[in-house]
């Protein structure tokens, strides 16, 4: 049987859009299977990262000095990033809050300057070793977990085990670079019903 991609068909114009945005991915068959969410779930998670990425725009249309990453992962929101003025947090949490269906919205922002061009290369690059090293290690599903990188802090978010989350934790914090991990996983495990907000700093 012949691969095939599911393209999704929600799209926002965002080609005046100033600030930097950052978030979201095509859905894959492959993806779909090895994704523990529904594919429902993916689907809203695009709208609800589309919608924020809108908003975001349309607020932020005359700043040049900001870099947003939106990132929803079963309806729970993070934003990292930077802007140049700390109402600009408060403005950008209020705007995720509008959009509907979202569980529960996670703000790392942070007022700084963006990265340059080479950190921003670097960060990409950090990113396709840990997810290399996720993919190679047998004890995770990584499929079913995302990796956001800001500045040397790994965010992972996903459906995952006590073990595979730990585990992911582990193997992410080994690659070059890396400053700390922060486990925002919702665990799946019977026993282990809350959701996982920890974070490990590395040497």
């Amino acid at each position: 049987m012949k691969n095939f991609i599911l393209v999704l068909t929600v799209t926002v114009m965002l080609s005046g859009c100033t600030p930097v945005l950052i978030g979201g991915a095509t859905i894959t068959t492959m993806s779909i299977m090895l994704d523990r969410r529904t594919v429902g779930t993916q689907l809203e998670d695009q709208i609800i990262e589309l919608k924020i990425k809108k908003g975001i725009c349309n607020y932020l249309t005359d700043i040049h000095s900001a870099r947003i990453l939106v990132k929803s992962y079963n309806r729970r929101v993070l934003l990292t990033g930077e802007v140049e003025n700390i109402i600009h947090i408060s403005n950008i949490n209020k705007i995720a809050n509008s959009v509907d269906n979202i569980e529960s919205i996670i703000n790392q922002i942070k007022v700084e300057q963006a990265p340059t061009f080479r950190m921003a290369f670097y960060e990409k690059w950090i990113y396709s070793k840990i997810k290399a090293s996720l993919i190679n290690n047998k004890n995770i599903q990584s499929g079913t977990i995302s990796i956001i990188i800001d500045r040397g802090t790994v965010f992972l978010m996903g459906l995952v085990t006590r073990y595979e989350g730990n585990e992911a934790a582990m193997t992410a914090s080994k690659i070059h670079g890396v400053k700390q991990v922060v486990k925002l996983f919702e665990y799946i495990d019977k026993k282990a019903t809350n959701i996982g907000y920890k974070t490990l700093n590395v040497r």
